[in-house]
């Protein structure tokens, strides 16, 4: 029987990941499991340690840098090594955990490096959640993939259909340990909005009552492709159909990527018609939305886009990692190929012309998140998970 949950996590701050430890660590806690949280680094994260000590989960926070593994030949880089395994062994011998759930690639083999060093070993889960391009986790992963494969745990949950192909035919985890278990919404707070709610807020973000909006809610940073956005707001000015882009985010260089984004508005004849807010309640932002975009070149899973959907949006997306598991193409959304301006404006112009076609996706879309990606689902599939790890099978 699982009893005590101890998550670990490099940084607090991390938005999506922050999100998937407090609606399944909640989860856990209310089927009578006790969750305590280990983040690794310091910094002054949005989500930080009160509101998990409020909620009842125990928390740990392990000061001092992320290890540096670009640099490991410095000895700084060791000392950082040497504190954070230090700091993690002390969590997990007073925690005493039966589960082990790593959300990190780094979190797993620190907690494999330091295993004989501690008292209390727990089984290790590893969750992963980040994406598949990045080339520097990549080499590091196919080293641990092959040189010490237990530190990807007893099994390994993937997020997506495509991190799933990840981790086994890049990174070389055996598929038999491999579970493919969806990230999931809030489904208390991601609904559908009332007209007044809706009205709400529009008027909270400064959005005008009779405008045609489209979102963009993700860090400011290119990979999340807001240029390919403007660039579509573009297009459709062109074709006599202006939209507002209500974009929500944040980044330490958020300044100078807005300033960079105004410019290339302004270049293309629609910077009236752009809002780009700091971090913001996401839902806020899809219940003052017609339409959400996210233009990804690359993605973990992009539960944006569920959240979007949970809230009736219509939600059009790139084939970054989670497409396959959460957009039927033309039924609960769209895919479209990645920087293609055109293809976004296409399907925009499209769903503002048609309303009914709009509605008609918008009422799937809701019946499809309900469905598929629920957080009572994703807690009773992941402590099945944990217990396929603590019975060793």
């Amino acid at each position: 029987m699982i009893r005590r949950v101890l998550q670990l996590s490099a940084l607090l701050s991390v938005f999506g990941v922050s999100q998937y430890m407090r609606i399944l660590g909640r989860g856990l806690m209310e089927r009578g499991i006790r969750v305590g949280i280990v983040a690794l680094g310091t910094g002054e994260p949005p989500y930080d340690r009160a509101w998990y000590e409020e909620r009842g989960f125990d928390v740990f926070l392990v000061p001092g840098r992320v290890p540096n593994y670009r640099r490991l030949t410095s000895p700084g880089a060791w000392r950082d090594l040497s504190n954070s395994l230090s700091g993690l062994n002390r969590a997990i011998d007073t925690f005493a955990p039966d589960v082990l759930h790593a959300n990190s690639g780094l979190m797993a083999m620190l907690s494999t490096v330091g295993r004989p060093l501690r008292r209390n070993r727990g089984a290790l889960v590893t969750c992963v959640h980040g994406d598949s391009q990045e080339a520097d986790k990549l080499r590091m992963g196919r080293i641990a993939g092959r040189l010490l494969p237990a530190s990807f745990g007893r099994r390994t949950i993937a997020i997506s259909s495509e991190m799933r192909d990840f981790v086994v035919g890049t990174i070389g985890i055996d598929e038999r340990r491999v579970r493919t278990v969806f990230p999931c919404v809030d489904d208390r707070h991601f609904r559908p909005p009332s007209p007044e709610e809706r009205s709400a807020a529009r008027r909270a973000l400064g959005v005008p009552e009779d405008a045609w909006v489209v979102s963009l809610v993700g860090q400011y940073e290119q990979r999340k492709g807001h240029d390919v956005l403007v660039d579509a707001a573009g297009l459709l000015r062109q074709r006599g159909t202006p939209i507002t882009v209500l974009c929500a985010g944040a980044h330490h260089e958020a300044a100078a990527y807005k300033e960079a984004l105004m410019r290339r508005a302004a270049e293309r004849g629609v910077a009236e018609g752009m809002i780009l807010l700091g971090h913001s309640d996401a839902r806020e932002v899809l219940w003052a939305s017609d339409c959400g975009v996210l233009p990804s070149r690359k993605e973990g899973f992009g539960l944006v886009v569920v959240e979007g959907m949970a809230c009736g949006v219509v939600q059009v997306r790139t084939p970054s990692a989670g497409a396959r598991d959460t957009t039927i193409d033309g039924e609960t959304g769209y895919v479209v190929p990645f920087d293609d301006p055109a293809a976004i404006a296409d399907r925009l112009g499209a769903l503002r012309a048609d309303p009914v076609l709009r509605e008609r996706m918008a009422a799937r879309s809701i019946e499809y998140a309900r469905e598929r990606f629920s957080a009572a689902a994703m807690v009773a599939e992941t402590l099945a998970v944990y217990e396929e790890a603590v019975g060793g099978r």
